[in-house]
């Protein structure tokens, strides 16, 4: 119990700002009464309301916010567009033609086709880090994290997250995470988070592209009013009084959609110079009123909200824009081509609907019964007298649309494909006359140069995300933590980790005239690769294992050929292959070294007992062990063209085929 409650305090002690809802002393919140100015309602009682940041100054941050709000108006706009592109209602907002044939509107998915494939691609390649030390006296430290890192992020459901926020950095230009120290996980002890973040509510400084560099960050969301009464009693007369706007929203499914029983609740995140260090702050601030702020608190005001000092954001861009953090995406650059494709679609429709269904002209006072005519069960037709010919009524002939408009459809349909990079080798298909495996493995690998770079600059954010939460480990880790890690033996771990082991240290330092105590902080590199690969990458990962066995490449007798063999190939899982054949090579020649003394030591143990007229043969028994567990007496595996042995292992593929399946399989890793 008096863990549990030392666990609490300090969680509560910890706690980010948003979570905290303990009201501190009224004493401890007390200001000088020479420079208090008349304080407002909750000031006192709740923690983190009266300092520095005050009315005032949300006033003027409020102002800033605005600016910020009108230089995002294209911006959201365009976004807002995209994704009505993506969804395929772009078609619902068309303007009718007015009188006449209604044209038909259709759609086609072909826009939508190229986002999933690509999508699909960065799926089969999700990241996962590998954390070194830059200090060997850090080594276990990297080697715990490399291990709970992962964990974290997957307690917060990351995968899926990842995956939605590809979908925002193909369709809209970018994807934002959100990294921070979220208390109320753990129940209540904190734990670390990963949020995706929309576009549309996140402001930042005009004109850059570092988000690091932005000099203000406002993160605005709509909040029930009931839980910012729950958390902040003092807003329950306040509420709705100011700070209210239209936030920006994407074309929904749900009509009339109401704020009422909503509020607009502001982060306002900011950084400031403490002497040599970079800080940065948050005040969180709703309709003109401070909620909390870090630089109105003792232990956030020196050292700020979080000691990395970063936002705790991570941009993600498609392509990058001069003077933007955000980018553009796939769509913006097939909307066009998409357009075209489907306006085209619609006349030749309207051209295969107007010729299919036959019409007629005839005259006021015909004498050919039309009911009949128009009944096409009606076998036969009356005639009222009279001569009947093409005066009386004459079929409408219709033209058919010339052979280029078809023509120019399929041009643009494959411009939108080269522009994109979702070309049919990319999907699997092939041409007429292409068969061969190693001309599908190479165009496979031309037409996939797009999906490694846009994944490679994915895992860039992917580091940022991981640099964030080693730091938060770093500052929250205060308590042990219990982790399960499972082996790739199929072991289980149990390991427990606090940060301690990364938090900054005493160390001494000669500083020019003597030893001085000072901190050192553990610092490591984030190798960044990937997760989970591809069905068609593993089999090609597979086939080259069963190669390097029939080669030989695992015979310890064969080590000093092997290894520089190994030294000029590159693939995944090399290094682990070059020290397991390192570590056999050591083991075989100390194996013949024992086998080379017990021989000598049992022939000695024969020439005693021949001395001594007993029965001997130890010589013999270590013969025939050694002829049992001697690798050398291990029949050779033959070539990579034999065929299979008596072992049951299959024989490989041709070379050519080999080859052109580890081309395919890498066409989408990135590098």
């Amino acid at each position: 119990m008096a863990r549990k409650k030392k666990a609490e305090e300090e969680s509560l002690r910890k706690a980010p700002p948003e979570t905290l809802k303990e009201p501190q002393d009224e004493e401890n919140a007390k200001v000088d009464d020479k420079t208090e100015k008349p304080q407002r309602f909750g000031e006192a009682k709740y923690g983190g309301r009266v300092g520095v940041i005050d009315a005032d100054t949300v006033n003027d941050a409020m102002t800033i916010l605005e600016k910020y709000r009108e230089a995002k108006v294209p911006l959201e706009e365009r976004i807002k567009e995209d994704q009505d592109y993506f969804r395929v209602r772009y078609a619902d907002f068309r303007k009718k033609r007015s009188g006449g044939y209604e044209q038909p509107e259709t759609t086609s998915a072909w826009l939508f086709n190229s986002v999933v494939n690509k999508h699909a691609d960065a799926m089969d390649n999700i990241p996962t880090s590998v954390i070194l030390p830059r200090e060997e006296s850090d080594q276990k430290a990297a080697e715990s994290l490399s291990k709970i890192v992962p964990l974290i992020l997957d307690k917060c459901s990351f995968e899926s997250k990842y995956s939605k926020n590809w979908y925002d950095k193909l369709v809209t230009g970018g994807a934002i995470y959100k990294v921070f120290w979220d208390n109320t996980m753990v129940n209540g002890l904190g734990d670390i988070n990963v949020q995706c973040t929309d576009a549309l509510n996140l402001y930042w400084t005009p004109g850059i592209e570092d988000i690091q560099d932005a000099d203000n960050l406002f993160h605005v969301e709509y909040v029930k009013k009931k839980s910012i009464i729950q958390q902040y009693p003092f807003m329950k007369d306040r509420l709705g009084e100011s700070g209210v706007w239209a936030q920006a929203e994407y074309n929904s499914e749900v009509q009339n959609r109401e704020h009422s029983d909503e509020q607009i609740v502001v982060d306002w995140w900011y950084k400031k110079m403490e002497g040599t260090r970079t800080v940065v702050h948050l005040c969180k601030f709703c309709c003109g009123e401070v909620l909390w702020a870090s630089e109105n608190t003792d232990e956030y005001k020196e050292r700020g909200y979080f000691d990395h000092g970063h936002y705790p954001f991570v941009f993600d861009p498609m392509f990058p824009i001069k003077g933007s953090p955000y980018g553009f995406g796939y769509v913006d650059i097939m909307r066009s081509p998409q357009y075209v494709i489907d306006k085209l679609d619609a006349n030749i429709t309207k051209n295969a609907t107007m010729t299919a269904k036959p019409r007629w002209f005839k005259k006021k006072n015909c004498n050919v019964d039309i009911e009949q005519f128009a009944d096409w069960d009606c076998d036969f037709v009356d005639v009222d007298g009279g001569q009947l010919d093409d005066t009386n009524i004459k079929q409408i002939q219709m033209n058919y649309l010339p052979t280029f408009v078809a023509t120019h459809w399929e041009n643009k349909i494959n411009e939108l494909k080269e522009t994109s990079g979702n070309r049919d080798f990319s999907q699997g298909s092939t041409s007429q006359g292409v068969t061969a495996a190693s001309a599908i493995a190479a165009l496979q690998e031309a037409g996939s140069k797009l999906s490694r770079d846009m994944i490679k600059s994915s895992y860039r954010a992917y580091k940022d995300i991981v640099i964030l939460v080693v730091e938060l480990v770093r500052q929250f880790y205060t308590e042990d933590r219990y982790f399960r890690i499972e082996g790739d033996n199929s072991e289980t771990e149990y390991i427990k980790f606090n940060n301690s082991s990364i938090a900054p240290q005493p160390q001494e330092y000669f500083n020019g005239y003597g030893m001085e105590i000072g901190e050192r902080t553990p610092e490591f590199d984030f190798n960044v690769i990937a997760q989970k690969m591809s069905p068609f990458q593993r089999e090609s990962q597979n086939q080259l294992a069963i190669q390097l066995f029939q080669m030989g490449v695992f015979n310890p007798q064969m080590a000093d050929q092997v290894l520089p063999f190994l030294e000029m190939m590159q693939f995944e899982g090399v290094e682990q292959i070059r020290k397991k054949v390192s570590e056999n090579a050591k083991m075989y020649q100390q194996l013949m070294q024992l086998a080379q003394l017990a021989t000598q030591m049992a022939q000695q143990l024969d020439g005693a007992a021949v001395l001594a007229g007993q029965a001997g043969g130890y010589t013999q028994q270590i013969l025939a062990i050694l002829g049992q567990g001697d690798p050398g007496a291990m029949p050779s595996m033959g070539s990579v063209s034999e065929a299979p042995t008596l072992d049951g292992l299959p024989a490989t593929e041709s070379t050519v085929t080999a080859k052109a399946r580890q081309r395919a399989a890498e066409s989408t890793t990135p590098k």
